[in-house]
């Protein structure tokens, strides 16, 4: 049996439909934030790229399919918190 050779028209991948927020969050705040965002099976992503004093800056990636889910909990966060995310 001779190995299959595959020719890149036989199949096409997907550009990425993932979306990126960023925002400061204070640094006490980071683990609450994740708690909500994890306790969506695969809703997002969520990664401290930067600590400065009391804040984090955060990026959250997630599918654009899921926008209004990032919203809502964007202002979920921010009800239950008192805190309102600071975007960049």
């Amino acid at each position: 049996m001779q190995p299959h050779s595959i020719d890149s028209s036989e199949f096409s991948i997907p550009p990425s439909s993932d979306k990126r927020l960023y925002f400061w969050l204070p640094r006490s705040e980071i683990a609450f934030f994740q708690s909500i965002v994890d306790s969506f099976d695969n809703m997002a992503r969520i990664r401290t790229e930067r600590n400065l004093g009391e804040r984090a800056l955060v990026v959250l990636m997630y599918p654009d399919v899921l926008q209004q889910e990032i919203n809502d909990t964007m202002h979920y966060y921010a009800q239950e918190s008192g805190n309102t995310p600071d975007f960049v």
